[in-house]
Parts: structure tokens; sequence; C-alpha cells
């Protein structure tokens, strides 16, 4: 059963050339954050929690296996389905290393891969206001488009252009079931 779009919104699409463009157009700190969360799939909890340790980038994966939680508490993965790995692309592997030496000393301290500028877990306002809403009014786009959108892109770049099966993309998604 398909949902029902409220009348007078128009549904949202987000194309491969705006997905691009709001990269592009983001804030240099949040571009390649933006472009992680277009390119796994990983839940805005589980980017923010999101350790080097996490990240190997010789076997070309990210293992997801915590999150923070809306309070700002670090947890587990719920759900064993939301403890998996996702492959990396070669382009966003070379901007993570590029990242890893350039990362500023003062936002290394906890081992975060995207955290806030003194180092600690940024919040999930931090990720929108200053990094996509920024991103979104820098490439004149004026859809309401949330960081869980930059997830489902990820999600249909795979259905619709490689083909990936629907129960893999549930797998990849962290879904506990295909459903």
């Amino acid at each position: 059963e398909l949902p029902t779009v409220q009348v007078g919104t128009k549904p949202f699409r987000l194309s491969n050339e705006r997905a691009a463009l709001i990269v592009a157009s983001a804030p240099d700190e949040w571009r390649l954050a933006i472009k992680f969360a277009m390119s796994t799939g990983l839940r805005a909890g589980e980017q923010r929690a999101l350790t080097w340790k996490q990240l190997d980038l010789d076997q070309r994966v990210v293992t997801v296996d915590r999150a923070i939680d809306k309070k700002g508490v670090l947890k587990e993965a719920k759900t064993e389905a939301g403890m998996r790995s996702v492959t990396l692309t070669p382009d966003l592997i070379a901007e993570l290393r590029a990242w890893r030496l350039s990362q500023p000393i003062e936002q290394r301290a906890n081992n975060l891969v995207f955290p806030q500028a003194d180092g600690r877990i940024a919040n999930a306002g931090q990720y929108l206001m200053l990094g996509l809403k920024k991103a979104l009014k820098t490439a004149g786009i004026e859809d309401t488009i949330t960081w869980h959108q930059l997830r489902h892109y990820y999600a249909s770049v795979l259905i619709f252009q490689t083909k990936t099966p629907p129960e893999k993309v549930s797998r990849l998604m962290g879904h506990t079931s295909f459903s």
C-alpha cells in the first residue's frame, strides 16, 4: 500500500543532479558528511556516532553497530539488522582518507569521523541547520529536504540505478524486515 500525499504538497524527488548540486553547494565543513549520507544510507544517529575504527578504508566498508539516540545517548544498534556493513565507493574512500589526514587536531579527541568543531558528537540540529539547510539555500533548492531523505536517496539509487534486489537493499538499510 503506497503512502498518500497530503493535499497541497508536491511529491519530493531528489534527482542525481539535485543531489550533486546539494553536495557542491554544501559548506566545506559539511560537504563530506552530506555526501557520506547520500552514499551509505546510514541514519543520522549512526553517522553522528561513527568513529574511524568503524571505517575500514582498505576493505572499502563501514561497520554500523551503534548510534546516538534522540536524547543524545550513545547506544548499540537496536536490532541485529541494525548491525551491518555497507560498502564504500572509491571516490568516497579517497575523500575520507584526505579528511582523516586533514581533520583538525581539536576534532580528533573522540575519534569521531564527523564531530563538532571541538570533537564532541554533533547534534542532529547541527547536521541539519549548519550543513544541509545551508547547502539547500546556496543551491537555490526551496524544497524541504531532511537528513533522513538523504538516506532515502541512497536506497533509491540502489533500487533504480544499480538494480540491487529489494531484500538486499533492506539489509543494507538496517531494516528488520523486508516489508
